[in-house]
């Protein structure tokens, strides 16, 4: 048991498989935004995992620890995005915007494949 982070404007914290980091958005107040953060349970340390003028908020872990996947309003309506751990630049879009809003629940892994579940709302 210990302090992981801050004080800060948390949501959608979700533990890595692993169970060596955490994923979580912090809201800025400043900026009305929400970038995704990383912790390293093990080393204690933080990091930006985006960092786009938009709002980035609900992040899932992939099975295999290496992505992220996760909602964004950049240019649209929320839409999910993924991303992976060592990639720079803003990752890549899962899917096109449907002009509904698209948040991501969870990344499971099944005998048939790797699904990303995902709802939307008008």
């Amino acid at each position: 048991m210990g302090d992981v982070g801050k004080a800060a404007d948390y949501s959608w914290v979700r533990l890595s498989p692993d169970g060596q980091r955490l994923a979580v958005d912090i809201g800025d107040q400043h900026t009305g935004t929400t970038d995704i953060w990383l912790f390293d349970l093990t080393r204690g340390n933080a990091s930006r995992f985006t960092s786009d003028p938009g709002v980035e908020w609900s992040p899932v872990w992939s099975p295999d620890n290496k992505r992220i996947a996760f909602t964004t309003n950049r240019g649209a309506p929320p839409f999910i995005h993924v991303k992976g751990l060592g990639d720079i630049g803003s990752g890549e879009s899962l899917n096109q915007p449907s002009g509904w809003t698209q948040f991501v629940w969870d990344w499971v892994k099944t005998p048939a494949g790797e699904f990303i579940i995902y709802g939307e709302l008008f």
